[in-house]
C-alpha cells in the first residue's frame, strides 16, 4: 500500500511539473522575424523631389534626387522604395543625376565650395566617387551602344564643360567656355551649350587639343527677355517655355538652326476644354518619344487643363490620343504643381510633384491614379499623439441634432430615421465602425489605436494611424510658412477632437482649427502681425468643452483662441497666476513672464554664459504615483517634485557644459552640474526628479550619459497640510550624479510615461546609428553603488552594481536591425494598460511601436494557449464531479 501510495505521488509531482511548464510565463527576450511588424510599422521616405529619370532599360524604374540629400530608386507602378541612398550632410540639398545603360551618375554640390560626382549601377554599388573643385549645374551621360564598358558623362559648370571616363571619373576632355552657360543637351557626338543669346556646340569625337567650341546662330533676343521667369526645356532641339510677352502662349525656339526665329504657339489651340480667364502656364519636357507636356492652372490654384504636344518647325501640335487629360488626376486641394517628370514608357506615365511635396504617379493611358506617397513626413517638426474617441461619442452629432429638433414631431421623426439607419447598419454588419485602410477611427480596449497628428516642414498637417501608420488625412495649411506648432484644443473625449495649427505667414500669426478625425479646416484666426514669440494653452475651457490657448506676439501681446466672449469669460475666471518663459538659444537667455489683464508682465531674467543647445521640460502626460523612493531598509526618500521646473544644457565658449535646473515661475536655479571638455552632440530629457543626459567629451573621445536624481530633505509624511509639489520648497536638499560611458553617440532622449505611472521607467534613446533602444531607468540610476561596498539594504532595494560602461543589449533595440534614417526626436504616449508606452520616432524615415517596461504583467500574451487552459478547467471540474461521488459512495458503502 505504501509502494503504491509513493507511485501515486510521483505521477501527482510529475503532472504539477507538466501543467507549471505549460503555463508558467516563459522570459523571452526577443521576438522571431515573422513577428516583426505586429506591433510596429516602419516608413521609409525620400524627401522633396528635384530631379527625376526613367531606367531606360526596363521602364518599370525611376531614379530620384532630393532636397533632403538622397538618391533613390522607385518602382513606377506601385511606388515601392526599391534601393535608397544617403549622402552626407555636408553636400548640398540637390543632387543633379541621369541615367543611361545600367549606369546612374550624380554630381551635388559642398558646403565648402566644389562638387562630389558618383556613378552608381543599378543596384546601387558605388562605382566612382571624385571631388571636383568647380559646382557643375548639368550633368548627361554619353549613350556608348555596344559597348560594355560604363559609359562616358560630360558636367558642365558656369564657363566650363568637360568629359569625365565612366571607368575612373577622370577628366577625358575639358574647354572654356567664352560665355556664361545656362543648359545643355547631347545630340550622337555633338554637346549643345544654351548661353544667354546663341548656343554652341562641341565635337566629343574631336582630339583633346582641338576641344573647342564652335558658335551658332544668334538668338531672335535674349532668353531672359524671350521665356518668362528665364524658365524653358530642351526638346528635340528646340526651347520651349512660356513666354515672357504674352504669358497666354508657349514660345519655341530652334537651336543650332540659320533661322533662330522664336514661334508662338496660342494656348486657345491646345486646350479643346475651357480654361480659366488668364491662365498659369507651364511646360514640361516628355521623355521617351520627345514633346512637352503643358499644364493649365487658375491663378487660385487648381489644374484646369493639361495636354501632351510634339514640336516642330511651326510650333506645337497636340499628340494624338492624348488632346485632353483629366485634370484631378493631377490635382491635390490647397496644393500646386511644382514638377512634372512625364515618362513614355510600355505606358505613358506623369509623375508630379506638388508644393506639399507629396509624389503622385498618374497612368496617362487609363487616366487613374496609381499612387501617392507623402514625402512631406521627411520633414516632420512637431508631433501631438491623440487617443481616438469610443464608438458612442463618435455617434454623438447625430444625438445632439436629435435633441435639437423642435417640436416634438420633429424629434420624433428624428428619432425614427434615426433607429430605421441603425437598424440597416445591423441588418448589413456595418453596425461596428468601419473598417477601411486608415484602420479602425475608435478606440480599442487597450487603447493601442491612436492618432498621430503630425506638423511638417511642407506646411502640411499629416494625421497617421497608429496601428499600421496609414494616413487618415493630409491637410495643407497655406496661410503659414513651414512647420507650424501643434496643439490639442479638445480630445476625443468630447467629439469631435480638435487640434490647432499655430505659425507665422504673410498676414501674421494664423490659428488653423482643424477637425483632428477628418482634417476639415473648422476656423481659421488671425492672431495679430506677428513675429509669434510664444504659444500655450491656458487651464480654462469654454462652454464647447475648448481649451483656451494663449498667442504671444512682438511687445508681449497676448491673444486668445477661440476669439470669443466664452473663451474670454473663461480665460478672466482664471484665479491662479499663469505664467511663461521665453528661451533664447544663441545668447543663453531665459525670460519669465506673467498674464495679467491680455499682456505679459516680465518677471525675472536670467543670462547663462554660453549656447542652449538643450531644453527639457516635463512629459505633458506625465503622472507621478509615488512621491518617495522605498530604500532596502524601508525607509523613504522624498523625491523633488516640481512641475515648473525645467532643464537647460549650455555649453560654453570654453568647451564647459552647464546643466541647470531652473524653476521658471521665479527663475531660481535650482541645481547645477558642470562638465569641462564637452561638446555637442547634446540631449537630455526631464522626467520626475531625475535628468537624464548626454555629450561628448573630447578629452577621452567617449560619449558620456549622465544622471542626476534630486531630492528632498527627510519630512513628515503624516501631516496632511504637506504640500505634494516641491515648488514652495526651494531647492532640493541633495542630489545624486553619476556618469557613464557608451560606445555611441546619442541622439534623443525621451522617457516613457504610463497611464498612472506605477510601471518602472525607462529611457528611450536615440542612437547616432540611427537606432532606438529602450534603457531601463535603473541602468542610469545615480544611486548605484560601487559593488565592493555594496549594502545589504541596497542589495534588496534592487540596486544594480555600478559599471562606468553601459553596453546595450540587443534585446533592447526596439528598432531591430532597422534604421530611422537621420533620426532626431523620438514622442512617448501612454496606452490604456498600465504596462505599455507607444513610441514613435521621427527623422527622414517614421517608426513606431510599443514597449512595456516591466513586461506584459496586466495583460495574457498574444500565443497564450486558451486551449490547454480551457481544457484543464473542464478536466478540474469533471474530476472534481467524479472525486465527490466516488467519496459519497465510499462513505455510503462504510455506513453499510
Amino acid at each position: 500500500m505504501m509502494v503504491r501510495n509513493h507511485a501515486l505521488s510521483h505521477r501527482l509531482v510529475a503532472m504539477a511539473v507538466v501543467m507549471v511548464a505549460i503555463f508558467m510565463p516563459h522570459h523571452i527576450q526577443g521576438i522571431h522575424e515573422d513577428e516583426v511588424g505586429l506591433a510596429d510599422w516602419y516608413q521609409p521616405h525620400i524627401g522633396r523631389v528635384a530631379h527625376c529619370i526613367i531606367d531606360d532599360t526596363t521602364q518599370s524604374t525611376f531614379y530620384v534626387s532630393t532636397y533632403s540629400r538622397v538618391i533613390a530608386a522607385l518602382d513606377l507602378t506601385s511606388g515601392d522604395l526599391l534601393w535608397r541612398q544617403l549622402l552626407p550632410e555636408t553636400e548640398g540639398e540637390v543632387a543633379l543625376i541621369d541615367y543611361h545603360a545600367g549606369a546612374l551618375v550624380s554630381a551635388s554640390s559642398l558646403s565648402s565650395g566644389g562638387s562630389v560626382v558618383r556613378m552608381w549601377d543599378a543596384t546601387r554599388t558605388l562605382i566612382i566617387e571624385v571631388e571636383s573643385p568647380r559646382v557643375y549645374s548639368h550633368i548627361k551621360i554619353r549613350p556608348n551602344p555596344g559597348s560594355k564598358n560604363k559609359p562616358d558623362f560630360v558636367l558642365l559648370a558656369r564657363d566650363h564643360i568637360e568629359v569625365r571616363s565612366g571607368r575612373d571619373g577622370s577628366v577625358l576632355k575639358s574647354s572654356t567656355l567664352s560665355a556664361d552657360a545656362r543648359s545643355m543637351f547631347l545630340q550622337r557626338n555633338i554637346v549643345h551649350v544654351i548661353h544667354d543669346t546663341r548656343s554652341s556646340s562641341l565635337d566629343m569625337d574631336a582630339s583633346d587639343a582641338s576641344w573647342t567650341a564652335s558658335q551658332g546662330p544668334l538668338f531672335e533676343s535674349d532668353l531672359g527677355t524671350l521665356f518668362q521667369d528665364d524658365a524653358y526645356v530642351v526638346v528635340d532641339s528646340h526651347l520651349v517655355g512660356v513666354s515672357a510677352k504674352s504669358p497666354n502662349n508657349i514660345v519655341s525656339v530652334p537651336i543650332g538652326k540659320e533661322s533662330s526665329q522664336s514661334i508662338t504657339t496660342q494656348h486657345t489651340s491646345l486646350f479643346s476644354s475651357a480654361l480659366p480667364a488668364s491662365p498659369v502656364l507651364s511646360v514640361y519636357p516628355l521623355s521617351g518619344a520627345g514633346g512637352v507636356l503643358v499644364t493649365a492652372q487658375g491663378h487660385a490654384g487648381g489644374l484646369s487643363g493639361v495636354v501632351s504636344a510634339s514640336v516642330n518647325p511651326k510650333g506645337l501640335k497636340v499628340n494624338p490620343g492624348h488632346a485632353s487629360l483629366d485634370p484631378s488626376t493631377m490635382r491635390v486641394e490647397d496644393a500646386e504643381i511644382e514638377r512634372i517628370f512625364s515618362f513614355e514608357a510600355k505606358l505613358r506615365f506623369d509623375v508630379v510633384v506638388f508644393s506639399d511635396w507629396s509624389l503622385r504617379c498618374v497612368d496617362v493611358t487609363g487616366g487613374s491614379v496609381l499612387w501617392t506617397r507623402e514625402e512631406a513626413l521627411a520633414s516632420i517638426q512637431h508631433v501631438e499623439i491623440m487617443d481616438l474617441p469610443s464608438r458612442d461619442l463618435s455617434d454623438l452629432n447625430k444625438l445632439e441634432k436629435e435633441f435639437n429638433q423642435r417640436g416634438i414631431l420633429n424629434k420624433f421623426f428624428y428619432r425614427i430615421a434615426t433607429q430605421v439607419d441603425q437598424l440597416f447598419s445591423f441588418v448589413s454588419g456595418n453596425q461596428a465602425a468601419p473598417l477601411v485602410e486608415k484602420g479602425q477611427m475608435t478606440k480599442d480596449q487597450f487603447g493601442f489605436r491612436k492618432l498621430v497628428i503630425i506638423a511638417t516642414e511642407a506646411s502640411k498637417v499629416i494625421a497617421l494611424h497608429s496601428e499600421k501608420g496609414n494616413v487618415v488625412w493630409g491637410r495643407n495649411v497655406r496661410d503659414i510658412k513651414g512647420a507650424g506648432h501643434l496643439y490639442v484644443t479638445r480630445t476625443s473625449a468630447h467629439f469631435p477632437p480638435e487640434v490647432v495649427v499655430v505659425g507665422q505667414g504673410n498676414e501674421g500669426v494664423t490659428v488653423t482649427a482643424i477637425d483632428a478625425m477628418s482634417g476639415v479646416v473648422k476656423h481659421v484666426q488671425r492672431a495679430g502681425p506677428g513675429p509669434l514669440v510664444q504659444a500655450f494653452l491656458l487651464p480654462a475651457t469654454d462652454s464647447n468643452f475648448t481649451r483656451t490657448l494663449a498667442i504671444v506676439t512682438e511687445g508681449n501681446q497676448v491673444h486668445i483662441y477661440p476669439d470669443t466672449e466664452d473663451a474670454s469669460r473663461a480665460v478672466r475666471d482664471i484665479t491662479t497666476p499663469v505664467y511663461y518663459y521665453i528661451v533664447d538659444r544663441e545668447s543663453g537667455g531665459v525670460s519669465g513672464f506673467r498674464l495679467s489683464k491680455g499682456s505679459a508682465e516680465k518677471t525675472w531674467a536670467a543670462s547663462f554664459e554660453g549656447k542652449v543647445v538643450g531644453i527639457a521640460v516635463p512629459h505633458g502626460k506625465e503622472h507621478t504615483y509615488s512621491p518617495a523612493v522605498i530604500l532596502g531598509d524601508r525607509t523613504l526618500l522624498a523625491k523633488f517634485l516640481n512641475r515648473n521646473a525645467i532643464a537647460l544644457a549650455v555649453l560654453s565658449a570654453q568647451s564647459t557644459l552647464h546643466i541647470h535646473v531652473v524653476d521658471t515661475v521665479t527663475g531660481a536655479v535650482l541645481h547645477t552640474t558642470h562638465h569641462q571638455g564637452a561638446a555637442e552632440p547634446v540631449s537630455l530629457c526631464l522626467m520626475e526628479n531625475s535628468i537624464v543626459y548626454s555629450y561628448l567629451s573630447y578629452k577621452t573621445s567617449r560619449h558620456i550619459i549622465g544622471s542626476i536624481d534630486l531630492f528632498e530633505a527627510t519630512i513628515d509624511w503624516t501631516s496632511s497640510s504637506q504640500p505634494i509639489s516641491s515648488a514652495e520648497t526651494g531647492a532640493p536638499s541633495f542630489s545624486y550624479h553619476q556618469t557613464f560611458i557608451v560606445n555611441t553617440g546619442i541622439k534623443a532622449i525621451t522617457p516613457t510615461v504610463t497611464s498612472i505611472g506605477i510601471t518602472s521607467r525607462q529611457v528611450i534613446l536615440g542612437l547616432a546609428s540611427d537606432q532606438v533602444v529602450s534603457l531601463d531607468s535603473k541602468f542610469v540610476n545615480p544611486r548605484r553603488p560601487q559593488a565592493s561596498a555594496m549594502t545589504q539594504a541596497e542589495k534588496d532595494e534592487g540596486l544594480v552594481p555600478y559599471k562606468p560602461l553601459l553596453p546595450f543589449h540587443p534585446f533592447w533595440y526596439l528598432s531591430y536591425n532597422r534604421t530611422v534614417a537621420r533620426l532626431h526626436t523620438i514622442y512617448t504616449a501612454p496606452t490604456f494598460l498600465e504596462s505599455t508606452s507607444f513610441v514613435f520616432a521621427a527623422g527622414l524615415d517614421s517608426f513606431a511601436t510599443r514597449t512595456a517596461p516591466s513586461e506584459g504583467y496586466d495583460v495574457l500574451n498574444p500565443d497564450f494557449n486558451y486551449f490547454t487552459l480551457t481544457l484543464t478547467c473542464i478536466a478540474l471540474v469533471v474530476g472534481t464531479v467524479m472525486a465527490t461521488r466516488a467519496s459519497k459512495a465510499k462513505d455510503m458503502a462504510r455506513a453499510w
